[in-house]
């Protein structure tokens, strides 16, 4: 390829931008300036004389400098180095790059300011690609530099972040210390919009727990916040996390109406992170109402929306469940490709409650194939798992998965063990639905 002409002696290409952004240059300019030493300064403009992208011009007067200027084709070349330079510097490459130019200049307001702007942005790439322990080091650091300016709002996002990487992580506690620190400077400031999103942040923590009260309160009070906002974004959420208790209640149509709701919004709005995150959760209640055909138009719709952003965690959810729903409709070796690049995502991730889900998912796989001794390793990994993490719907979802396998294996006292500490859980819950699915199992033993 031509690309080789310009990629060797080092420091062609910064020659070539250099002499476009300032439109001409001393070779001395090139090695004091543009950051290469003074043997290859010389090397790399031998090599763009050659291919006849600068010239040579002679100052007129002592001391007879010689300055360096872009031909015609060089220009060309220069302008569109300059486009990608621009691209880059919205980049995490050009942030870290910004951020090193930042960490050297004096400690002016203006400079540190600047440093917590790039330092946020690079902590929002860690958390969009899960490089989590990435992210929680430089939110240590950017919430020292905001408290040091007394920058609230930087403030109340770092405690959000940290708060949504510890609810990733499953430790509930650290995350509700860090949304309470959040929802303090919110109410502080005034900021009707963050209280909106923490409410959430707050209520989806109860939902975990299964502790759907206390939960839809939290919900409530978003969707309250966010209409005296005026923040459909926030209200979008709100409507979604309605959505999902209801399909855990078992109310699927109900769950769907909040859904579609949340959908038409996000989709008018452009914000493809929820959208993908809303999707998923319109997949799941698809499920539950045997439409396999809905459930993974919406999985896939969550995981080419999460691939444009570059979302981990989202393409994660996406493939794991639709695996599901292609193994229940015969295509069992794309449900195995889907688990595998989803735990290998999960376990990257270290999110356990997913690696739960993907083991309950494998355990259902196998069971269609009627591969029982890999089934059962597996719904028990599942459960042995979420026992540790305490998540009650997904436990009594994994019961239930599992007291079907051992009846179609014929093991009745096993199916009746797991189907029975399904219902107590549903009961529990109030999923009057799978109540009924699980009683008609039982009566068929």
């Amino acid at each position: 390829m031509m690309l080789t002409a310009l990629e060797k002696p080092t420091g062609t290409l910064r020659i070539l931008a250099y002499v476009h952004q300032n439109e001409r240059g001393t070779i001395s300019d090139f090695y004091r300036k543009v950051g290469i030493n003074q043997e290859s300064a010389y090397s790399a403009l031998r090599n763009l004389l050659q291919l006849g992208l600068i010239y040579e011009k002679e100052e007129g007067k002592f001391p007879f400098r010689k300055f360096y200027l872009l031909t015609s084709k060089g220009e060309q070349i220069a302008e569109k180095l300059s486009s990608i330079e621009e691209t880059l510097t919205d980049t995490v490459y050009g942030y870290y790059h910004r951020l090193e130019e930042l960490e050297a200049a004096p400690e002016a307001p203006e400079n540190l300011a600047a440093r917590l702007e790039m330092m946020l942005k690079i902590q929002d790439v860690c958390f969009a690609t899960g490089e989590w322990d990435s992210c929680m080091e430089y939110c240590g650091k950017s919430l020292d530099l905001a408290q040091r300016l007394d920058d609230k709002a930087a403030q109340l996002k770092i405690f959000r972040d940290v708060g949504w990487i510890h609810e990733r992580r499953n430790d509930w506690d650290a995350a509700r210390k860090n949304f309470e620190s959040g929802l303090g400077l919110a109410r502080e400031t005034g900021d009707l919009s963050a209280m909106a999103s923490i409410f959430y942040d707050l209520g989806a923590i109860h939902e975990r727990n299964g502790e759907y009260r206390r939960a839809l309160e939290f919900f409530d009070k978003s969707r309250q916040a966010s209409q005296d906002a005026k923040n459909d974004w926030n209200l979008a959420r709100a409507l979604y996390a309605f959505g999902r208790v209801e399909a855990q209640r078992g109310n699927y149509k109900k769950s769907i109406g909040y859904m579609e709701k949340s959908i038409g919004m996000l989709e008018k709005i452009g914000d493809l992170s929820e959208l993908a995150k809303v999707c998923t959760g319109m997949g799941a209640t698809w499920f539950y109402l045997d439409d396999m055909d809905k459930t993974i138009e919406y999985h896939e719709k969550c995981i080419r929306t999460a691939e444009k952003l570059g979302d981990a965690t989202g393409i994660g959810y996406g493939l794991s469940n639709a695996a599901e729903a292609y193994a229940l409709k015969g295509d069992t070796k794309k449900a195995f490709e889907y688990l595998e690049r989803a735990l290998l995502i999960f376990e990257k991730l270290n999110e356990r409650m997913m690696i739960s889900s993907v083991y309950s998912h494998y355990g259902q796989t196998h069971r269609l194939r009627e591969e029982w001794k890999e089934s059962e390793e597996y719904f028990s990994k599942s459960i042995a798992l979420l026992e540790e993490l305490n998540l009650p719907y997904n436990m009594a979802d994994a019961h239930y998965k599992f007291g079907v396998m051992y009846k179609e294996k014929g093991e009745r006292d096993n199916a009746v063990e797991h189907l029975s500490k399904a219902h107590e859980i549903f009961e529990k819950i109030g999923n009057k639905s799978m109540m009924g699915k699980v009683a008609g199992l039982r009566k068929d033993l």
